[in-house]
């Protein structure tokens, strides 16, 4: 699944204009993301979801005009806020890149919704960021119950 994405991140990267790559590469967006997420008072979890459905928004796998509703839908704002978080970043990341990103994903609306990345997903392919977690059995193993004591060994002996 992850190759997939993968795949499906390296085609759009190569697909889009080049000052919208250019954007997406530089570092500068991911800076005012996170500001931005400071003067709104989010998480850090809040931040790097934010984060996120900016990257899918610049990388055009959804209308721009629907970059509220994302936001409000994956980091878990009210939709009041989640206006005013989108004007922010609209008018801090998106106002370089605008027109030809909107230009974009006119011609990429064909998309089908189930082809479209997972954010989280996605983000860990770009990211690279790969944590190998231990395999756990499917039931905790319950320690073995201890033999009944034929004296208590923590008893002061009598006088």
């Amino acid at each position: 699944m992850e190759n997939d994405i993968a795949e499906q991140i390296e085609k759009r990267l190569a697909e889009l204009p080049e000052d919208v790559r250019n954007a997406v590469m530089s570092v500068e967006w991911e800076q005012k993301v996170q500001a931005i997420a400071q003067k709104h008072a989010l998480h850090i979890d809040q931040s790097g979801v934010l984060g996120d459905v900016t990257l899918m928004a610049m990388l055009g796998f959804f209308d721009i005009a629907d970059y509220p509703a994302h936001i409000a839908q994956e980091v878990g704002v009210p939709a009041e806020k989640a206006s005013l978080i989108a004007a922010d970043i609209s008018n801090e990341v998106f106002t370089s890149i605008r027109g030809s990103l909107r230009a974009f994903t006119e011609t990429k609306k064909s998309i089908p919704e189930a082809a479209k990345p997972d954010l989280l997903v996605a983000n860990a392919v770009l990211q690279a960021k790969t944590v190998s977690l231990p395999a756990q059995a499917s039931t905790p193993a319950t320690p073995p119950k201890p033999a009944n004591y034929a004296a208590d060994p923590y008893r002061e002996p009598p006088l």
